[in-house]
């Protein structure tokens, strides 16, 4: 979004509020953290001022793309266990909330400058939405989030709906010529002009159909 900022969003990995006595937990997780050029270090900082009442459910293989505002990001489907897709649709809102520069009064201690944030979440009613489904593509287009294909729990799909950012309403465009294959975990871009989606890659169904031992 605006200012070179890069926001990362929940996913699978060390999950600091379940680990506990020294033993390091992993799972699903749904907090924010955020990088910015500002930031002299380079790090990932978390967001965890939210003033918000509700967030996103803990999720991975979900969807996000920039909002229009240069500000906000928006949130789509994923799932919470190999047998539970989502296909919620959230915007997370983010408000500098102040600066921070090192006094940097120990010799040899470089400086560093960086900007913190706050979250502001926000869950969104939509009509016409998709079915529930993980390791999709999206993109955004002026004002409509474009979703490509993905799984669920018994199959990958093929199906293409649009978002309307202005009215929150879901449709399925009408598409001539061959469609790609069923498919999931592949790849999807804007073309310059913004008149086109070009998607690359994936996996299809054959040899990938649900385990009952993936616990992921």
């Amino acid at each position: 979004i605006k200012k070179n900022i890069l926001v990362g969003f929940g996913g699978y990995g060390y999950d600091t509020q379940r680990s506990q006595n020294g033993t390091r937990a992993s799972g699903r997780l749904n907090d924010v953290f955020v990088i910015t050029a500002e930031d002299d270090r380079r790090l990932w900082v978390p967001v965890v001022n939210v003033t918000s009442s509700s967030k996103p459910t803990r999720r991975q293989h979900h969807s996000c793309v920039h909002g229009m505002d240069g500000s906000s990001v928006l949130i789509f489907g994923g799932r919470t266990n190999p047998r539970k897709g989502l296909n919620d649709v959230w915007v997370l809102r983010l408000k500098e909330e102040g600066e921070e520069k090192s006094s940097n009064s120990k010799e040899g201690e470089e400086e560093y400058h960086s900007v913190s944030y706050n979250c502001v979440w926000e869950q969104k009613s939509c009509s016409s939405t998709p079915s529930p489904r993980w390791r999709h593509s999206a993109v955004r287009r002026n004002t409509q989030m474009i979703v490509f294909g993905g799984r669920n729990k018994d199959r990958c799909l093929d199906d293409l709906f649009v978002l309307d950012i202005k009215t929150w309403k879901w449709s399925i465009p009408k598409c001539c010529g061959d469609k790609p294959s069923p498919r999931h975990s592949h790849s999807a871009v804007l073309t310059s002009d913004k008149k086109s989606m070009v998607v690359f890659g994936g996996y299809h169904g054959e040899g990938d159909s649900f385990n009952p031992k993936d616990r992921t």
